[in-house]
């Protein structure tokens, strides 16, 4: 489980790299909302405020990318949900291929 957030975190930070540049901004209408059922406890550091703090950081991160770079970054999250609280969110890759 460890390895796995860590990769998901290193995935969410360097994906960013990859997005096109034209009228960039946060489109809250495309997020997608994937929502996991399961009769087992989650982690206690898996809650909302987890989820809300990787969506801060990324937005951070897309804000000090725009700033340097001079690229505008269109985007969007992937929010997963456990037993319905939102744990994790993800800032996808546009690929420019």
């Amino acid at each position: 489980m460890k390895k796995l957030l860590v990769l998901t975190l290193a995935m969410a930070l360097i994906f960013p790299l990859f997005t096109s540049n034209a009228d960039a901004a946060y489109i809250a209408e495309k997020d997608i909302i994937i929502s996991i059922e399961t009769d087992k406890s989650i982690p206690l550091f898996l809650n909302e405020d987890f989820a809300w703090m990787m969506f801060e950081a990324q937005e951070q991160l897309i804000q000090l990318l725009e700033e340097n770079s001079g690229m505008e970054i269109d985007h969007y999250y992937i929010w997963i949900e456990v037993n319905g609280v939102k744990v994790l969110a993800i800032d996808p890759p546009v690929l420019l291929f």
